[in-house]
Parts: structure tokens; C-alpha cells; sequence
């Protein structure tokens, strides 16, 4: 009988352990791995906008490819994700700045794409203010969905502590 209870009392103890939720390290890993994905499109983008100041066409379609490719395989890898902890608001504040950034590939950045591949007697000011408007246009819907995708994010790390760091 006292073998009994004891069984009992210990897988008592080990359902409650491993029912407790998840760990600091799980949500984590978690972090790391949606980062992991967002890196793999900022990486793509970054190397988008700096191929707009080359002002050659040539240089920046294969990257705005690239870009667009990222993004779709990124989306992909992102639906994969499984919810954390039954919750899913970091994971889609992500897919948000995703979708941020698949409509300006799609638009903003292939309009200005098609300016820059006009013939030089074909760019007027007209072309200039509206490549002007479309980098604002990018920059302002950029930064709303990047502030509140590390919001989601920093809300995430506090809620299961730990401590975001900075990755140069």
C-alpha cells in the first residue's frame, strides 16, 4: 500500500512539474525562431533599398526578386509556426509586418522600380516628387507596423522574463 501512494504521490508531482506551463527557455526559443524568419526578410529588404541607390535598374531588380521570393517563403515558414503557450499575438503582429512589407514590395517598391527603369528623357520632376512620395509612404507604413511588432514582441519577452537584446 505505501508503494502505492508513493507511485501515486510522485506521478502527482511529475504531472504537476511538467504541466506548469513553459519555460523561460521555451519562450525563447520561440522568440528566436520567429526572429530567425524576420531576419531572413529585413536582410532582403535591407539589401533592396541599397541597391535603389545604385539608380540602376539592372542592379535593383534581382534584389526587389529576391525580396518578393523572401517574403513568400518567409509567409510559408511563419504559418508553420505554432501558437505559444495557446497564444498567438506575437506570431501574428509578425505575419502583420510581413503582409507590411509584401503590399510595399508589390507596390510602392515596384512603382519605384518601373520610375527608375524609364528612359532619361522620360524622368521628369513629376517622376522625382512621386518616387519622394512613395519613400515617405514606405518609411511611415514601415514604421508603424515595426512599432508595433516590437511592441507585441517586448510585451511577449516581459510577460515570460527575459530580456531582449539587441543583435548587430
Amino acid at each position: 500500500m505505501k508503494r502505492k501512494i508513493y507511485y501515486l504521490l510522485s506521478f502527482s508531482v511529475l504531472l504537476l512539474i511538467t504541466s506548469c506551463g513553459p519555460t523561460v527557455q521555451d519562450a525563447i526559443d520561440y522568440n528566436d525562431k520567429i526572429i530567425a524568419i524576420e531576419t531572413s526578410v529585413i536582410e532582403k529588404i535591407n539589401k533592396l533599398e541599397s541597391e535603389f541607390t545604385s539608380y540602376d535598374p539592372i542592379k535593383i531588380e534581382p534584389a526587389w526578386n529576391d525580396a518578393k521570393a523572401q517574403l513568400e517563403t518567409s509567409i510559408t515558414e511563419l504559418e508553420k509556426v505554432e501558437a505559444f503557450d495557446g497564444k498567438t499575438e506575437f506570431k501574428d503582429q509578425t505575419m502583420e509586418l510581413f503582409k507590411t512589407f509584401q503590399k510595399q514590395v508589390g507596390t510602392e517598391y515596384l512603382e519605384m522600380l518601373n520610375i527608375y527603369k524609364l528612359p532619361a528623357d522620360k524622368y521628369t520632376e513629376i517622376e522625382e516628387n512621386r518616387y519622394n512620395e512613395l519613400l515617405k509612404k514606405i518609411d511611415n507604413e514601415y514604421q508603424a507596423a515595426f512599432n508595433k511588432f516590437t511592441d507585441v514582441q517586448n510585451k511577449f519577452a516581459a510577460k515570460y522574463g527575459f530580456e531582449l537584446k539587441a543583435v548587430e
